[in-house]
This record gives C-alpha cells, structure tokens and sequence, in this order.
C-alpha cells in the first residue's frame, strides 16, 4: 500500500516493491502538488487517485487490477471508517470476488461480466456450508456481494478512474423476497405472561425489546447509568456486537440518528427498578467474582450476549408452542404498532434510530401503504356521513321557512 506524507505545500507519495538480494526494502516515490484553487475535497480525491496509479506503476487506470484496487478501497474507506460487523462481513466476501473478478483491469470489468459473476453465485454447490452438493447461496447473500462489488465500484468513479458503475441493474436470481416475520400484538401478550415464570433477566430483556422497538444489540449495551428513573428515559449511546475475529465488543450505535433518548413506559420502568434491586443484591453477594461492570443485562456476575439470549429465547418459545421469528421481529413488531396507530414515519424514525425517515418507509411500506388504504377510507367516510346530512337538511330548512311564513 502506498503511504502518503505531506510537506508542505505537496505530499509525497512513497510505495514498496519489495526488497533486493541484499534483503533491502526497495521504495518508490513521487512527490505531487495541487493544481492552485483546489478544494481540499478536490485534494483527497486526486491524491487518491494519483497514489493509487502509483501504486499500479501507471498514469492510467488500464492497469489496475481489481483486487489490488480494493484492497485500497479497504485501506481508505473500509478500515476505521466503517462498523466492525460490516468490515469483517466485507472481508468474507472478498474471496469469491477475487477469485472470480480480482485478475481483471478496473476499466474492463462490464455490466456483464458483474452479471455473470452473481449468475455464478446462484448455481448449485456454491456454498461452502453444509455437506449437500447442491447448497446454494441465499438470494440475500448474493446481494451482499453486489453491494459491496458496488461499493467498491463507486468509490473507482468517485476517484475517475472508470467512467460509471458496472453494477448498476443488476439482476439477482433467487426466490421473492420472503415476507417479514412479525409478531402480533396477541402472541406479544402470551409470550410476555409465560415469561412471568421466566429469571428476570431474561423477562426483562424481552420487554425492553417489545416496548421501545430498540436493536438487541443496543439493548445489550444499555447500562444503569443511562437510565433517567426520575424523568422515565433512556439515553441510548452504545451498542453490543459480535464477530468471530473481534468476539463479543461495544461500539457506538449502527448510525448517528440511532444515538438517541428514549421515554420508557411505566410498566418498564417498574421492571427495572425490580430488577436493579435483586442484581444489586447479588451483586453484593459475589463481590469481586462480579464480572458485568454497570450493564443491566446480566446475571450471575457474568454479561449476556446476543447468542445467550437469543437461544435461551428459542427454547422457552418451543417449550410453550410460541413461534419464535428470532429478536429482531420485536422491533418490526413496536414499529408495526406505532404505524398502525397512526404515528407519523418521522416520529417512528426517530424511536426505532433509523439514519432517515425514508429507511422506515422503505422497510415498512406494506404496513404505511395499509394505513394509506384506511386514511382514504376515513375520507370517503367523512364524505358519505356529510351527503346523508344534506339530505335530510334541506327538508327541515324548507320546513321550517313555511312554518315562519304562516
């Protein structure tokens, strides 16, 4: 990779080829200057560019090749920009688009060859997962690759070193998109009555969940010092992940809309300061053999992690003949709620920490477009109760102005 220095009024521009018999690293550099009047995003953009040409041994983009190129895309836009979940599921993809796309010049990848390369991820045996022969990869895994082939992509425009995007409309094979798993208010209400039996932890994390439309991993996170007993609110800050290379960490939440202030029910207000009171105890009880620091979510001394609650979860469901959709469908089940009581899409944004109000309409259009039926039908109804009054109206006015007259 190269590495970039600036002095001055230019930046140097420094890479390595290698090292000579005497095992002595060998460098390249080039020193480049902005053109005057450059904006300083003008600047990174171009130097960019120019380090990646560098890098290439070329002045143009003919010789870039795409996995060198993305490898780069990683190092300025990937790493310590994005979302640890996100870098690690970006690193899994890259062995396929390597394998089939890494070989290829940047400016000769077409339209089809993207679409040649996601008809390949459809065929049968693809999958490295299980023993069946004929294991497919999901359609949502597909798009996974396009997305980030994509992204990649756009950041080679965005650097002018192809013209446009060659993943642009690109057709994904695969069966429909399922539809949404979601629970109803009903089987909310049972789950919730059977988990009166449940430890207290376990009840709690459920309501947390159903109650304020919040992502598990962000209730995970939730610590006692972000609780506001006195005004009922919750000050969401941070979030719990998982992968296999970092293990179980905490971050910041998915966005920045998703830093948010919650106001919590009664009701869940109640449970909490229940449940401080029995962890305190506990708490006191094991001493320094207490490992969970201020998270609420613990029990026993030790944190609970998203695998922890979502398998303990599972198993309760099947016990009592509850269908489980996983912990997700709590939140599209809190915002099924609000839409259907006709909250309006910027509140229900701003409650569930979506980036833009748009995300919500996009992610619940089926249910926005059912209460749109049910406005329109509030509107004919408003109309036709307004048509029966008329009738009836003139008749009495006519009476009565022949009753004056007399």
């Amino acid at each position: 990779m190269a590495t970039i220095t600036k002095r001055g009024e230019s930046y140097r521009i420094r890479v390595s080829d290698g090292y000579d018999a005497h095992g002595k690293q060998k460098v390249r550099s080039m020193t480049w200057r902005p053109s005057p009047g450059m904006t300083p995003r003008q600047i990174e953009k171009e130097l960019n560019r120019q380090a990646v040409l560098f890098e290439e041994g070329s002045s143009s983009a003919s010789s870039i090749k795409l996995e060198p190129f993305i490898e780069r895309f990683f190092q300025e836009r990937v790493d310590h920009v994005l979302k640890e979940s996100t870098r690690t599921k970006y690193r899994q993809l890259t062995k396929r688009v390597y394998q089939y796309l890494g070989h290829m010049r940047l400016d000769k990848i077409s339209h089809r060859d993207v679409q040649a390369f996601i008809y390949r991820l459809s065929e049968n045996g693809i999958s490295d997962k299980g023993r069946n022969e004929d294991k497919k990869l999901s359609a949502k895994s597909i798009r996974h690759y396009l997305s980030f082939l994509s992204a990649a992509m756009s950041y080679a425009v965005e650097l002018d070193l192809i013209p446009a995007n060659p993943c642009r409309e690109i057709r994904v094979l695969g069966a429909p998109k399922s539809e949404r798993k979601c629970y109803s208010l009903e089987e909310v209400q049972h789950l919730l009555r059977t988990l009166e039996e449940a430890p207290p932890v376990r009840r709690l994390f459920a309501m947390f969940l159903a109650y304020t439309g919040c992502r598990k991993g962000e209730a995970l996170g939730l610590e006692w010092q972000d609780i506001d007993f006195t005004n009922g609110t919750w000050n969401l800050q941070r979030a719990v992940g998982h992968t296999v290379e970092a293990g179980t960490y905490t971050d910041t939440p998915k966005t920045k809309a998703s830093i948010r202030t919650i106001k919590l029910p009664d009701t869940l207000l109640c449970e909490l300061r229940g449940f401080r009171k029995i962890q305190s105890e506990e708490r006191l009880a094991l001493g320094d053999a207490w490992k969970a620091g201020d998270r609420v979510f613990s029990s026993g001394g030790d944190f609970h992690g998203n695998s922890s609650m979502y398998n303990w979860m599972n198993r309760w469901c099947e016990a009592y003949q509850i269908p489980f959709y996983g912990l997700h469908a709590f939140r599209h089940f809190a915002a099924t709620q609000m839409i259907g009581s006709g909250i309006d899409v910027r509140t229900v944004s701003a409650v569930l920490g979506h980036a833009k109000p748009s995300t919500t309409l996009n992610i619940y259009s089926h249910e926005i477009d059912q209460l749109k039926t049910a406005a329109v039908d509030v509107i004919a109804g408003a109309i036709e109760n307004n048509k029966d009054q008329t009738k009836t109206n003139p008749i009495n006015i006519k009476k009565e102005s022949t009753e004056n007259s007399a």
